[in-house]
């Protein structure tokens, strides 16, 4: 998963600018993201990931997603 993907997917999720959407942002604090974002997500992410989709928690940030999904450059 690319940073960059994984923005786009939260935003997604979230109806929010994809530019907010930085490494260090926690998704329900920061980002707001509500049950029903984070369930989308979790959604989106485990047709992907499968079981690591799992793991995702509202007080994560963006950047320990991308570690529990395994970051790939590009």
């Amino acid at each position: 998963m690319t940073y960059e993907r994984l923005q786009a997917m939260i935003a997604a999720a979230a109806d929010i600018d994809p530019a907010t959407v930085s490494r260090q942002a926690r998704l329900r604090e920061e980002l707001g993201l509500c049950s029903v974002d984070m369930m989308l997500l979790a959604s989106a992410l485990a047709a992907e990931y499968g079981d690591a989709a799992a793991q995702l928690t509202p007080s994560m940030t963006v950047e320990e997603i991308l570690s529990v999904l395994g970051e790939e450059n590009g």
